[in-house]
């Protein structure tokens, strides 16, 4: 695990310390308060009771290309297979067309890239079927939308 996801990890830890909750990980100390000045020991001693949780956790190897989900009775993880598509919609960038098309019948949820941004559903666009209909500025030659779907 690199160090920015362990980074990550610690600080959302550390954020929802403040709700009650316990796992056989890690357990929150309710440090620090809302509202309440800081010292540093405890919070060292949160982010240290954190960076010892990560030993506790189970080893993922052997599951290159999967993703990490919740099963089916929430009781526990599973490796499911990554199988996701990046691509371009079709439709003119021309600086009037706000309608496109997603080139396969998406299976799973679907993701709309405008310009490297992720777009907003009903802000930035809406999606009916395989049709997407841009609702902001049209898009010009040196634009891009792309669409990204885990199927």
């Amino acid at each position: 695990m690199t160090n920015r996801i362990k980074l990550l990890l610690c600080a959302c830890l550390a954020l929802f310390s403040t709700l009650s909750f316990s796992a056989p990980y890690y357990t929150a100390t309710g440090f620090p308060q809302q509202g309440v000045q800081i010292t540093s020991a405890p919070f060292r001693s949160e982010f240290s009771s954190i960076q010892t949780s990560f030993s506790l956790l189970p080893a993922f190897s052997g599951n290159n290309s999967k993703v990490w989900r919740i099963n089916s009775t929430g009781t526990g993880v599973e490796a499911a297979a990554l199988n996701y598509t990046i691509a371009a919609l079709t439709g003119a960038l021309n600086g009037s067309n706000q309608t496109y098309t997603i080139p396969i019948t998406p299976i799973g949820s679907v993701s709309i890239f405008i310009n490297g941004l992720a777009a907003d559903l009903g802000v930035e666009y809406t999606l009916s079927g395989t049709t997407l209909t841009h609702l902001g500025t049209p898009l010009g030659a040196s634009e891009e939308i792309k669409y990204a779907t885990i199927n």
